[in-house]
């Protein structure tokens, strides 16, 4: 089997990827989950840096369920989104294993471990960008053994010899 691709279609398909990878930790917690609701009851607090110290806050979330009390930590809170007291929409696994609150800060954004490895794949690819030329296409070759060449992609136009 041959699968010839030219820069753009690499470009693209490495941002699908990329795509892919940052959503498939997300979706793979939210399939099967509950939502309920909780109150953010504190905030821990750490200080980080010498040079320069910084402030980190991070909500704990206390939920109920029926009769019993379930409490976690959210994700960091840089901005202070959150007060003491605020009401937040918690999604949880059915067993209680892990909980996190449901909004673009707490739950879709911190995904910043996933985006730098997943960032490999638009290195890669701009790396193959700047490499090809807009008329090539790098050939990958799946026989007993897996190899790629750059080609020439076909034009169409044939040179006719003038010295007939």
């Amino acid at each position: 089997m041959i699968i010839k691709l030219n820069r753009n279609q690499i470009f693209l398909i490495s941002i699908f990827i990329f795509i892919l990878f940052l959503l498939s930790d997300r979706l793979s917690f939210y399939i099967g989950s509950k939502m309920t609701t909780g109150e953010i009851v504190e905030f821990d607090t750490w200080e980080t840096g010498r040079k320069f110290r910084s402030t980190n806050y991070v909500p704990v979330v206390e939920c109920k369920f029926d009769t019993m009390l379930f409490t976690f930590k959210g994700a960091t809170d840089v901005e202070r989104v959150y007060k003491c007291g605020d009401i937040v929409k918690v999604i949880y696994k059915s067993d209680f294993s892990d909980a996190r609150i449901y909004s673009l800060t707490g739950f879709w954004f911190p995904m910043y471990p996933m985006a730098l490895l997943g960032s490999l794949f638009i290195l890669i690819a701009a790396a193959v960008y700047s490499f090809i030329e807009p008329t090539e296409k790098i050939e990958f070759k799946f026989d007993k053994k897996i190899s790629f060449n750059k080609t020439k992609a076909e034009t169409g136009i044939v040179k006719k010899d003038l010295l007939q």
